[in-house]
């Protein structure tokens, strides 16, 4: 499931990905909150927390892939998680690189509050970027 997450700052969303994603987390959760902040802002920066993730439905894959149009509106986008996601995410962050000019950096979970940090920052020149936080 996905679980919005507080953040500060006008154009910052944050989500819990806990358990198993379905097809329905992505219409009642992230869909809405992604489309009202892209209407409302024009750019979104991301955090994503990653919380005993099982992986995904059918639907919920597909969804997540369908998200792929939503790329070109983020700036920035943190994903959180414990060591055994950093190498998975290391290649799963240079492989969104290909579509999005956004900055994105894995961050360990004792380093959520840096994460917190960087992506409420404006970020510097568009350049597609993946590194470690």
């Amino acid at each position: 499931m996905f679980e919005k997450m507080e953040i500060n700052g006008g154009n910052v969303l944050g989500f819990r990905a806990i358990g198993t994603l379905t097809e329905a987390d992505y219409r009642e959760v992230v869909v809405p909150e992604m489309d009202r902040a892209i209407e409302k802002h024009g750019s979104i920066r991301l955090l994503v927390k990653i919380e005993d993730f099982q992986g995904w439905t059918p639907g919920g894959a597909w969804e997540d892939f369908k998200q792929f149009q939503n790329l070109k509106h983020i700036e920035r986008m943190a994903v959180v998680g414990d060591e055994n996601w950093e190498g998975w995410m290391s290649g799963l962050l240079k492989f969104f690189t290909v579509f999005t000019e956004a900055e994105i950096r894995f961050f360990k979970e004792e380093r959520i509050g840096d994460a917190v940090a960087w992506v409420q920052q404006k970020p510097g020149p568009k350049a597609a970027t993946a590194a470690p936080g």
